[in-house]
């Protein structure tokens, strides 16, 4: 298997040499490439004709979605995967090809795709290539194909059916001539397309088979195509969006058209996009285009970039360090994507905040103060936005709490006066919130009353922890045999 494996920068030295020498890039993409814009592949399809029509699905020759497709009627295709196409929303995929194309590294595409998402994407990004539904195509028309084409190798739309042999025949001829190939989000496991590809005995310019992550091609893929000597390569580790982003941003990066028109009317665009973009397709450019910031950016954009950022965060809490890092950094991108596009917006800087308390949290000594002080600025921020928010001044003040225990003198009572401050605020705001914090703190400063005070406040807020937990904190250690400890437990 290990010859048969390449990785992406593979791909790219490949691309960008067959660039060089003015070739342009052949893809076929599948059903693995609208997966995240809410299209299911072929084996959930053929599920659902199971469930709805299992008579046709009786009748069918095997028991795949080709042949459970061609017992429905045109109407029930209609209804079934009409539903889909109307619902279905663009994906960063869709994107990064149409920006791929319209920088001048792609100029083929064929898909076994069905719904018009890629055709919408190239739309979007001022591209308007010639597309062609190969099952009613003459082979004519390929003698004068225009620059760049989209073909539909099963049909567009609903009206899905077969391409005729000779005609996809020739399709895969005139699109194979001294180019590179790129198969993404295609299992390889139907009995139109992939014999044709396997029969080539060699792609001179190279073919990447790109792996649905870690999951190893089809067997028939194996065993027919990724063979020595045929120039062709499975390279794992990618989904589709992951990979068509990566390389879009190696080969030149996304053009501004596209950002451009989100800005003048980011309602109308949003609304296409899936729900799962990467929103820093758009966010890489916006910094550098002169219009105003859009205030009514789609809120299914903002919630996706703080979601995206939020994720990032979590992982890191499980990863080496310096991968750790390059994570928060991602997270702190998105972040403060979202505070460009909403600056009147509190939520991008309280998870910005949070996300450096918890990366503060991997650090220790000097590090750790300079992140945690990078979160307080950041909680300041919030806090302008949404005055007297309990959250955001119980976070505050515990990360101020946090700045005590690493600093000394002067700064480490400053620090502890504003912690104090910040969390009695959002105790009034919120009795119960700080209360049983602001004990600790007294505890560590030695003063008893205080350490009652809060600890009597907190149980009468309901908040007061187990006995166990209050006795094993050493800032109660001076208090614990007081009379008036064993009354607040009912000792």
């Amino acid at each position: 298997m290990r010859e048969i494996v390449r990785c992406f920068e593979d791909v790219l030295e490949t691309l960008q040499r067959a660039h060089a020498r003015g070739e342009k890039t052949t893809l076929l993409i599948g059903a693995g490439c609208s997966v995240s814009s809410g299209i299911p592949q072929a084996h959930e399809l053929a599920v659902q004709i199971e469930q709805e029509y299992p008579r046709a699905a009786q009748r069918a020759s095997a028991r795949t979605y080709e042949a459970y497709l061609e017992e429905l009627s045109p109407g029930e295709r209609r209804e079934l995967l009409g539903r889909f196409v109307r619902e279905a929303r663009v994906n960063s995929a869709h994107l990064a090809i149409a920006h791929l194309m319209k920088i001048g590294f792609v100029d083929r595409i064929l898909t076994t795709n069905f719904d018009p998402l890629l055709s919408r994407a190239c739309a979007l990004a001022g591209e308007f290539p010639t597309v062609y539904s190969v099952p009613h195509m003459a082979i004519s028309e390929l003698k004068e194909l225009p620059e760049k084409a989209i073909f539909y190798l099963q049909g567009q739309g609903v009206s899905q059916s077969r391409p005729v042999p000779r005609v996809l025949r020739a399709v895969l001829e005139e699109t194979s001539k001294e180019r590179p190939w790129l198969v993404v989000g295609y299992s390889g496991t139907d009995s139109t397309l992939f014999p044709r590809l396997a029969t080539q005995r060699t792609y001179e310019s190279r073919l990447y088979w790109i792996g649905n992550d870690q999951e190893p091609p089809a067997t028939i893929v194996t065993q027919k195509l990724l063979r020595p000597g045929k120039e062709a390569y499975w390279v794992p580790g990618f989904t589709a969006d992951s990979f068509f982003v990566q390389l879009v941003r190696h080969l030149g990066g996304f053009s501004t058209d596209f950002a451009d028109r989100l800005l003048e009317h980011p309602q109308a665009i949003l609304d296409t996009l899936s729900p799962a973009i990467q929103p820093d397709l758009l966010l890489d450019r916006l910094p550098r285009i002169g219009y105003p910031t859009p205030k009514d950016i789609h809120p299914s954009f903002v919630a996706a970039q703080l979601r995206e950022g939020d994720q990032l965060v979590e992982r890191a809490q499980y990863k080496a360090s310096c991968e750790a890092d390059a994570l928060f950094e991602s997270a702190y991108a998105r972040y403060a994507g979202v505070a460009e596009l909403q600056p009147q917006q509190s939520d991008a800087y309280l998870h910005w905040a949070m996300a450096l308390s918890e990366q503060a949290r991997l650090k220790s000594g000097a590090e750790a103060e300079h992140l945690l002080s990078l979160a307080c600025a950041k909680y300041c921020l919030a806090a302008e936005l949404q005055p007297e928010a309990p959250q955001i001044e119980f976070l505050w003040g515990m990360a101020l709490s946090r700045r005590v225990q690493l600093t000394r003198g002067e700064v480490s009572i400053k620090l502890l006066e504003e912690s104090c401050e910040h969390l009695v605020r959002a105790e009034e705001a919120q009795p119960g919130t700080a209360s049983y914090f602001l004990a600790c703190l007294c505890g560590s400063q030695g003063d008893a009353e205080g350490i009652q005070h809060w600890l009597t406040r907190s149980k009468n807020a309901g908040t007061l922890p187990a006995l166990a937990l209050v006795e094993g904190n050493p800032a109660f250690r001076s208090v614990v045999e007081q009379p008036w400890f064993s009354q607040l437990y009912c000792l």
